[in-house]
């Protein structure tokens, strides 16, 4: 990763689990789900540091969303936006979604979602280090890097919990899904207090 040259061009292909960025880059895993039936999309979005400590994370809910696409580009846009932050400079997104990530790569081709690609694509620049990854579907799963996002994302359509929140450290019920990711990538897992003074 380069400034911000590695905020142009394709989206990269990322890893098959969560793994820990270099010092001084946060990792932000963004999670989606639709419903077809309730026009309802869901969106999370979990920020880590290098030692795999959880500084913050967030859901939202929106509604009249037509598709599942819709509704991935709507969890990313918020993604950015909630990143844009004096502490937040270098920042490392991964997503699930095939296809945004491809729209990342050929807006002109996804003319229905020009505006939620434009946010995106905008506040790339506002950072000093930014980068897409997209994440396998196969990481959709207790071993995989993008689960707990995912999780709370689905929270919303599968769970009907449409509260929206952003909330410092991780959600309590997937406490231990974040603690085995950061354990599996050669983390050192600091105290909460330590974390707070890192973040």
């Amino acid at each position: 990763m380069d400034g911000n040259r590695d905020c142009i061009g394709p989206v990269h292909q990322g890893p098959h689990v969560w793994k820990k960025t270099p010092p001084g880059v946060v990792k932000c895993n963004v999670g989606s789900s639709w419903s077809n039936i309730s026009k309802r999309g869901g969106a999370s979005w979990i920020v880590r540091n290098e030692f795999g400590n959880v500084l913050w994370h967030g859901r939202c809910s929106f509604s009249n969303i037509a598709s599942q696409v819709n509704a991935d580009l709507h969890a990313l846009s918020w993604a950015t936006e909630a990143m844009v932050h004096p502490k937040m400079r270098k920042v490392l997104f991964e997503s699930s979604s095939k296809v945004s990530c491809e729209a990342l790569g050929i807006p002109w081709a996804f003319p229905d979602h020009r505006i939620l690609l434009n946010q995106v694509l905008n506040r790339r620049l506002l950072f000093e280090l930014c980068q897409f990854n997209l994440v396998p579907l196969g990481c959709n799963s207790p071993l995989g890097c993008n689960y707990p996002a995912t999780e709370i994302a689905v929270s919303v359509t599968r769970d009907e919990r449409p509260q929206s929140y952003v909330s410092t450290n991780g959600p309590s019920w997937l406490a231990s899904q974040l603690r085995v990711d950061a354990v599996n990538a050669g983390c050192l897992i600091l105290s909460e207090e330590w974390s707070s003074h890192l973040s």
